[in-house]
């Protein structure tokens, strides 16, 4: 996170290992392979739900 509060999540998500993209999405409640292709290139905004189990 830089100084001033902004959060990139495309890079904390590549930054993760599989192992922990899997167990990351699994406590959001969706898939790696979801968050991959929908949420890292900015082309979904997620569900309130989905949001809360994201942050």
């Amino acid at each position: 996170m830089s100084d001033n509060g902004h959060f990139d999540f495309k890079k904390h998500w590549l930054a993760l290992t599989p192992d922990e993209r899997e167990a990351f999405a699994q406590e959001a409640g969706t898939t790696s392979h979801y968050i991959q292709t929908h949420l890292t290139g900015k082309r979904k905004m997620p569900g309130k739900v989905l949001m809360n189990g994201l942050f």
